[in-house]
């Protein structure tokens, strides 16, 4: 039997901007999500549809219809204890 590899939960706090009153989701997720899924994954928790997804983080721009971004995985950004990304759905 084989050990799984450890991993790390990361809480994301989701804010929608220009709403008011003011909407906010906290979700715990796994940092081995792969963008996509991680993407699926909020889509459903929020009971959004939509077409693909654009993610700012640490300078870079990730968006769904570019291969890059389906390799990478939330744990691969590193990112530290209030450290924010931009999330935005498209066709939402």
């Amino acid at each position: 039997m084989s050990a799984s590899a450890p991993f790390n939960r990361l809480i994301v706090r989701a804010v929608l901007r220009n709403v008011s009153p003011m909407v906010m989701r906290v979700v715990a997720v796994p940092d081995y999500l792969d963008l996509p899924t991680f993407d699926e994954v909020f889509r459903a928790i929020l009971g959004w549809d939509g077409l693909g997804f654009i993610l700012r983080v640490h300078g870079q721009e990730y968006n769904s219809f570019r291969r890059r971004a389906r390799s990478e995985t939330l744990g691969d950004f590193q990112l530290g204890p209030h450290e924010i990304f931009l999330y935005n759905l498209r066709g939402h």
